[in-house]
């Protein structure tokens, strides 16, 4: 009998600081908030370089604040930049000599148009002494007859016959200075022709070299790491002159302007917490000393507050993951990863 008293005893025990802890921890209704326990987190960020080598400058120690936009690490670029000078004076030579056949090009622009002047004046000079070597022509006719009849002299008909033979003359000379004259406006042409395709084969080799300089400053962006955020540096990996592996991180920043607190609610609960809610964090150390927040993230995806049971097959109880950010009090207190006490109203 007394072992039966016993054993009731103690089950009522057992069962009264469960009913606690329960209280204590659900958040039942009786309390009107949910006590928990959460996870201070913030934004972490990784630098790592996107290209391997060797470290030639640093920009922080640990504890030290970085600016967003400003350099956190160099890598030896010294190759690069070798290999940098070299593309731009070949680009500048290229260019150079791009400018110089540009000017010859527009040289024999300029002597295949006085070319065709000129042989448009040709023309015309043929054209006037043609029509006088026609008239001559017609007057050495004449002529003939007339001194077949006896009409013209002999005096008359040579005359007549040496304006023809110079006229011929004439007319024979401006052609054959036509010929000349197309001759070489052909060949200028043609030079002209093999200009235009040296400019464009320069400036084909002047667009790959400018492709090799984007490239190579391309790669000397990746050999230098800036930080995308204003925070402070909590972590160094490397020091100056080691070498890093491609994306490797070498310094890890916390960013402490928004500092949130993770919580995992039980899916019995997760039904009394609302978008903007408050909440009220303490340290384990400073409980007399809270942080007010307020609920600004509630995912609707659920997961496992533990591994599953399997041995005994109980299913495992899901939670749901809640966000609170901390809104004031003494941030500067709250580290990543500290484990903080929560009551959500």
């Amino acid at each position: 009998m007394a072992l039966k008293k016993t054993v009731l005893i103690i089950a009522l025990i057992m069962l009264a600081g469960g009913m606690a802890l329960y209280l204590l921890f659900s958040g039942s209704p009786a309390t009107g908030y949910i006590e928990t326990t959460g996870v201070v987190e913030l934004k972490e960020v990784e630098l790592a370089p996107e290209r391997g080598g060797r470290i030639v400058w640093l920009c922080c120690e640990e504890g030290e604040p970085i600016k967003k936009g400003t350099p956190a690490l160099r890598l030896d670029d010294a190759k690069l930049r070798a290999q940098l000078k070299e593309a731009l004076s070949r680009t500048d030579e290229l260019r150079a000599k791009i400018e110089a056949a540009r000017k010859e090009l527009e040289a024999l622009h300029s002597i295949v148009d006085s070319l065709g002047a000129a042989l448009e004046g040709i023309d015309e000079e043929i054209g006037r002494a043609g029509a006088l070597l026609e008239d001559a022509r017609k007057d050495l006719a004449r002529f003939e007859a007339l001194y077949s009849d006896g009409i013209a002299t002999e005096k008359e008909l040579d005359a007549a016959r040496t304006k023809t033979k110079v006229l011929e003359k004439d007319v024979a000379i401006l052609e054959r200075r036509k010929e000349r004259l197309l001759s070489e406006k052909k060949a200028k042409r043609a030079e002209l022709e093999a200009q235009r395709l040296r400019i464009k084969s320069m400036r084909a080799g002047l667009k790959e070299l400018e492709a090799q300089k984007e490239l190579i400053m391309a790669r000397l962006k990746e050999l230098e790491v800036l930080s995308p955020i204003d925070g402070v540096v909590v972590y160094k990996a490397f020091e100056v002159g080691e070498v890093v592996q491609p994306a490797t991180p070498v310094y890890t920043v916390h960013d402490r302007s928004h500092i949130w607190v993770r919580v995992d609610i039980e899916e019995t609960l997760i039904g009394r917490v609302r978008l903007h809610t408050k909440a009220r964090v303490t340290l384990p150390a400073m409980p007399d000393e809270p942080f007010e927040a307020e609920v600004t993230e509630i995912n609707p995806l659920a997961g496992f507050a533990t591994q599953r049971d399997v041995k005994r097959g109980r299913p495992d109880i899901k939670t749901f993951r809640v966000k609170l950010s901390i809104k004031d009090g003494k941030k500067e207190l709250l580290k990543h990863g500290m484990t903080v006490n929560v009551r959500i109203y």
